[in-house]
């Protein structure tokens, strides 16, 4: 079986998107935004209006856990490449000539849905987020973070992680309160308000009470 063969477009397309989107993370990455924020923020909001509330809970039934967006999306298009190949070279064992292309296609794209969601249920319990459902996202209001990636401008939220009041972490998106100020990575952060799933955040005034009082390279007290 010849793999650039025409039956092999789409898996082979699956593979170029990967590239593709490894180039883009790595570009982005250097600008100092991630691409599975941009994602997250593409996705319909279930919880406003029932808008897409369809189309979000198929989308979480494939993430499996809560996966981030963007390595759901890389567990699919592996597994839609690599099962395609599989099965046209199978065909081709048996046959002596590929299936059909498009329509062996639809068939492997149904089939690599549910293969994704298993993947991704166990990479769930593989990522290192502790954070619970148990707490509710208003009670992260007035509590200190830090900008984990990107910088936060206005109309640009980037992650912030907090803790909540049981020591559990949780990655939030957040965007400064004041549109003129910036938030760049590393910024201690305090969570004002909420407004949907963005949290508006404001510059921690009082570094040193967040400081260990113990650590020698502290100077803020002194």
């Amino acid at each position: 079986m010849q793999i650039l063969s025409p039956e092999n477009i789409p898996y082979l397309t699956a593979f170029g998107v990967l590239l593709i989107l490894g180039a883009v993370e790595l570009t982005l990455m250097f600008a100092g935004v991630g691409l599975s924020d941009w994602l997250e923020n593409l996705l319909p909001d279930a919880d406003a209006d029932g808008g897409g509330a369809s189309g979000a809970g198929l989308l979480g039934w494939i993430r499996g856990g809560d996966v981030p967006l963007l390595i759901t999306l890389v567990v699919f298009l592996s597994v839609f490449g690599i099962l395609g190949l599989a099965v046209q070279a199978l065909g081709h064992a048996i046959f002596s000539h590929p299936l059909p292309g498009w329509p062996a296609a639809v068939g492997v794209f149904f089939v690599a849905i549910p293969c994704t969601r298993w993947f991704g249920s166990r990479l769930a319990r593989l990522l290192p987020r502790d954070e619970t459902e148990a707490v509710s996202e208003d009670t992260l209001i007035g509590r200190m973070g830090v900008v984990s990636q990107g910088t936060a401008a206005h109309g640009k939220p980037s992650e912030v992680r907090v803790q909540d009041q049981f020591g559990h972490s949780h990655y939030v998106m957040a965007e400064p309160k004041d549109p003129e100020q910036s938030l760049p990575q590393g910024t201690e952060v305090i969570l004002m308000s909420r407004s949907g799933h963005v949290y508006k955040a404001e510059k921690n005034p009082y570094p040193w009470l967040t400081k260990d009082p113990s650590d020698p390279s502290d100077t803020h007290g002194t």
